[in-house]
């Protein structure tokens, strides 16, 4: 009996030393003041951004680690690695605005992210290089601007971020499968060459899993808005593309570019395109949408876009449906009775009914934006707020365009519709200056940030 006894002792004592340990998630915090030689990670005693990254950090699967206010100057490489079920979340401390700027070292990426599961959130993302023009043309030249987040890693997530001033706002690539870019403020990358403007706000590739791009608001970079391209090397594969404003891109560059708000296509054919509830805006002439630009585009589905340009879209070679689309300017590749089931405008016959979208934050419910195509052309509009800001509270009304300037409105909620001017003109210009200088939508079309204060 007694040896029975220490045998069941010995073996439920050896099931228990195998099984694993539950850790309880624990928050760090990192600051830009922080001491390298005696950062713990506490709030009184915070890490070095760098050590807080790396591989060697204290910060594990499920944990927090907060930024505090201040700038990061340098580039960075995060190797931080949670699991799906318990991703890592870096995040702007409340209340606070940490920016991360490359400017010192112009050419370097500013975040590259290389461990997987690590959702960054809140952040400011820039390169305050003033230099703008590079001598040398082509994509990449020498000395080229650095690269704002450079995504190579599983299940990364880039949410509510501003992203300015870099070369390539956002890379995120086949290296990134099931990661997502999600409600960020991506503006002014890019650079001259004297070829063309180079920088996209999203540049993106993906070969298995999902890519989701949503409810960003991308304008007014060198090149692109949201480009996913690449060579017959190069998968362009389970991309899903929703909720996006792009308008205004390739605006800065002198150049006659034919820059793109929405470009999806490459050498490989694109398979299993989802393009969904986006909303494009441009004006100067040559620019446009596409979708399928060299090989084309296989089992697509493009439904409830607001496609506006002065070529509304182009396709190629596009498999798929495409219905309850709004298309005003010129189509190539297609006619309107090719895709029927789409309302279709010109230059002879613009639309009239206004159109006011507001989406809330899936991640920040208390905050979103409204985009407005004001086709009447009236001074002020009213926005229906009422799914992000909650009755008697507080909110503030800003122009995505100067995301730093003024409140356009703000009050307290009682359930009325709130006018919001559409005859603004200023907006954030980028670093160093351009060819052309950065202006302002006019009231045809404004895009508005909602936010809850509290």
């Amino acid at each position: 009996m007694r040896f029975s006894t220490c045998l069941l002792l010995a073996l439920l004592c050896g099931s228990l030393l195998s099984a694993p340990l539950s850790i309880p998630a624990a928050d760090f915090y990192a600051a830009p003041s922080a001491d390298p030689a005696t950062g713990t990670g506490t709030i009184e005693s915070p890490l070095p951004l760098a050590t807080a990254l790396s591989a060697t950090s204290p910060v594990h699967a499920g944990d927090k680690l907060w930024l505090r206010g201040g700038t990061y100057s340098g580039f960075f490489t995060s190797w931080l690695t949670g699991t799906a079920a318990a991703p890592i979340i870096v995040r702007a401390y409340p209340g606070e605005q940490p920016v991360i700027d490359s400017g010192a070292t112009p050419t370097k990426t500013t975040l590259s992210i290389k461990g997987g599961y690590a959702h960054f959130w809140g952040l400011e993302i820039m390169n305050s290089d003033p230099t703008r023009i590079n001598p040398v043309g082509g994509s990449n030249p020498p000395n080229e601007r650095g690269e704002g987040l450079y995504v190579v890693a599983p299940g990364t997530k880039i949410i509510n971020c501003i992203v300015h001033d870099c070369a390539v706002g956002i890379g995120m690539w086949s290296l990134a499968p099931d990661s997502e870019a999600y409600g960020n403020i991506i503006f002014n990358n890019g650079w001259e060459g004297p070829d063309r403007g180079h920088g996209h706000g999203i540049y993106s590739q993906n070969k298995t899993g999902t890519k989701l791009l949503s409810d960003n608001i991308s304008f007014n970079n060198f090149a692109d808005g949201i480009q996913a391209y690449g060579s017959d090397a190069a998968y362009l594969d389970n991309f899903t593309i929703t909720g996006n404003v792009l308008f205004n891109c390739a605006a800065l560059t002198a150049s006659n570019f034919s820059g793109k708000n929405l470009l999806v296509g490459g050498g490989r054919i694109a398979n299993n395109l989802q393009v969904l509830n986006n909303y494009t805006y441009h004006v100067r002439s040559g620019q446009e949408n596409n979708l399928g630009y060299i090989a084309g585009i296989s089992n697509g589905v493009v439904k409830n876009n607001y496609f506006v340009g002065h070529t509304a879209l182009e396709l190629v070679n596009f498999q798929g449906t495409m219905t309850n689309n709004l298309l005003y300017g010129g189509l190539v590749g297609f006619s309107a009775a090719s895709k029927p089931g789409n309302q279709y405008y010109s230059s002879s016959s613009r639309p009239t009914t206004p159109k006011v979208v507001v989406r809330r934050n899936k991640y920040d419910p208390k905050r979103g934006f409204a985009v407005v195509y004001n086709w009447n052309r009236v001074n002020f509009v009213s926005l229906d707020i009422k799914q992000i800001v909650q009755l008697n509270k507080p909110f503030t009304v800003r122009d995505a365009q100067n995301p730093r300037g003024p409140v356009e409105a703000s009050g307290i909620f009682r359930g009325q519709p709130v006018y919001v001017p559409m005859g603004l003109t200023d907006v954030i210009q980028p670093i160093g200056g351009s060819p052309r200088a950065a202006v302002h939508t006019d009231r045809e079309f404004g895009v508005f940030l909602i936010e809850q204060v509290q």
